[in-house]
């Protein structure tokens, strides 16, 4: 099955803006706008605020050039359109490695739901807990999602289980992947149009120790989570920012500049995850998305 691997082309002084329908979005959004906030960083888990962020949100429909045509291109980035966005705000509090696997997948064209990933694919662990020794014990983000991803006090999984997930669909779906520079990933996968999952913090806040949380794992080791952990979509880049479809911004893109995302991402162990497309070919076509039927005018 074929899938949608349009980019937008930024070009040097500005963005192209054109508008283009036909984009697949879970939560509607308004005419093409940018703008720039400047907004505390917040934990779920503890409802307390980080140092302040800039964050810049845009929202727009761009030009689309294919991805062979970049290498013939003069470019400062490319942004790859008509990837789904999903948001954690209702009820998948802490769901955002789920959030991204599921846009990565609809992209690819699989039809998997938010719900339909998180209950029957997502490896879910317990809360660490105190054993008889009055330490936390529990299991390996490495392994598992850990708490209820429908609960704002969950913690989070890495790209081991997040592709353990993926793979129940076909063995080799996802790949997880470990210490590939962010620009490797952007000549790799985001320059042929091929989006990426990457671990990074909220915001892109600096990872904190005050927002980490130590416990045993099975084997015995100590391990400590870093916060404030999130995951999110690498959808472009250009000279000074990379875009995201974030699962915490309303906005279809969003801009972060590229020194917070490196640090944020190597302080969360430098991870990341793509689906091969060529596995994707070999999906069942029950997973495959249905065309919506068209509407009848009356004419």
């Amino acid at each position: 099955m074929g899938f949608g691997n349009r980019i937008w082309f930024i070009v040097s002084g500005g963005i192209i803006l054109t508008c283009f329908s036909g984009c697949s979005n879970a939560n509607a959004t308004e005419e093409s706008s940018v703008s720039e906030t400047t907004q505390p960083v917040t934990s779920l888990t503890t409802g307390t605020a980080v140092p302040e962020t800039t964050v810049t949100t845009t929202t727009v429909t761009i030009s689309p050039k294919w991805a062979e045509q970049l290498k013939e291109q003069e470019k400062d980035g490319v942004i790859i359109e008509n990837v789904p966005h999903y948001t954690q705000f209702s009820e998948y509090l802490t769901a955002c490695e789920s959030l991204a696997a599921v846009s990565l997948m609809r992209y690819y064209g699989i039809d998997m739901t938010p719900e339909l990933f998180l209950d029957g694919y997502l490896p879910v662990a317990d809360y660490p807990d105190k054993d008889s020794d009055g330490e936390l014990h529990g299991e390996s983000p490495w392994d598992y999602f850990i708490g209820d991803p429908m609960r704002g006090d969950a913690f989070g999984c890495y790209n081991s289980a997040l592709a353990a997930g993926i793979n129940k669909i076909r063995d080799g779906l996802a790949v997880a992947m470990d210490n590939v520079p962010l620009w490797k990933l952007c000549k790799n996968y985001i320059d042929k149009g091929q989006p990426v999952v990457i671990w990074g913090t909220m915001y892109m806040a600096p990872p904190n120790d005050s927002y980490s949380i130590r416990w045993y794992l099975p084997d015995g080791e100590l391990f400590t989570f870093v916060g404030p952990e999130h995951a999110l979509v690498l959808i472009g880049y250009d000279r000074d920012n990379y875009y995201f479809s974030d699962s915490l911004q309303y906005g279809d893109v969003t801009a972060y500049n590229k020194k917070m995302v490196e640090k944020a991402y190597y302080g969360l162990s430098a991870q990341s995850l793509v689906l091969d497309p060529r596995v994707v070919e070999t999906v069942p076509d029950f997973w495959e998305i249905r065309e919506e039927p068209e509407e009848d005018d009356g004419n």
